[in-house]
């Protein structure tokens, strides 16, 4: 019983919400202040169906392994460093059936 002659047994209830209850609330009450703080400023977004005019670039896993497709392909973007093959717009041939397909594509609506 030498604890409790220090007083650190002696703990009210009060005090046992406070150090079970109140410092996780406040923990987590931190957490998702900083969570939800930092997207305050809004970045304006792609709509579906919209121009996204980019230029696609494929980056492979293995560029050393891809030496030979990288010699014939006419297309090459350097990219911190290494050349790699680009991926470039499909060319869009119509046939039979399969009408070419539009460049924005893909459902959207506008509020």
């Amino acid at each position: 019983m030498y604890l409790r002659r220090l007083g650190a047994l002696d703990v009210s209830i009060i005090e046992t919400l406070v150090i079970f209850v109140g410092i996780p609330a406040g923990v987590i009450a931190l957490i998702v202040g900083l969570v939800f703080g930092g997207s305050a400023r809004r970045a304006r977004r792609y709509r579906p169906g919209r121009p996204f005019d980019f230029t696609p670039v494929w980056f492979l896993s293995a560029p050393e392994q891809q030496v030979a497709a990288a010699a014939v392909a006419s297309d090459r973007h350097a990219v911190s460093g290494a050349n790699r093959l680009a991926l470039s717009k499909a060319e869009v041939s119509a046939t039979a059936g399969n009408p070419p397909q539009d460049v924005t594509g893909g459902a959207s609506d506008r509020w």
